[in-house]
């Protein structure tokens, strides 16, 4: 009987240790992947895709500026009255065409990134065109697949850990 319950205790055992040797395999592919992962999002993009960032961050900043604006239109008169007497006494309509609100500046930023943004990432793209840039080795389009498709496979491989390391936990046979 001795013999028996030393030979499951055996078996149970080798079963704990086959079990976290695959949680340490699991551990090493997914420390595997998250350096992938962080290379890949820490590495240089490229100049066009650079100026793409750029835009669209002008394009943001200008956006605020133009929905004020569009609220500033919307709430002027638009009457043949109104528009002949503020014309006829060289006056200024009521919206505020370079500043939002009440801001005490002449021009505030999202007015020059509304009016200006093109012309402004043209010129920086100009700017940098003979500036030495990091090697890219892959598109930001290529980037965003692989980290996709990265972040799948890691989400794959915790649950296979932690579904193997909750049967260890369940069964009491933590190590």
């Amino acid at each position: 009987m001795a013999t028996g319950l030393s030979s499951a205790l055996s078996q149970l055992v080798a079963a704990r240790d086959s079990i976290i040797a695959e949680i340490r395999a699991l551990d090493a592919k997914i420390g595997t992947l998250h350096a992938k992962r962080a290379r890949l999002t820490t590495s240089a993009v490229s100049k066009a895709d650079f100026v793409h960032y750029l835009r669209v961050d002008i394009a943001r900043r200008g956006d605020r500026f133009a929905q004020s604006l569009k609220r500033q239109i919307s709430a002027t008169p638009k009457d043949f009255a109104y528009l002949k007497r503020v014309d006829d006494s060289g006056a200024k309509t009521a919206q505020n065409l370079l500043t939002e609100g009440t801001v005490p500046v002449d021009i505030t930023d999202g007015a020059v990134f509304f009016y200006f943004g093109d012309l402004i990432a043209d010129r920086i793209e100009t700017l940098i065109e003979d500036e030495p840039w990091p090697d890219v080795v892959v598109t930001n389009a290529e980037r965003i697949k692989l980290i996709s498709g990265l972040d799948a496979e890691l989400e794959k491989l915790s649950g296979e850990r932690d579904e193997l390391a909750n049967q260890l936990r369940d069964a009491g046979m933590t190590g």
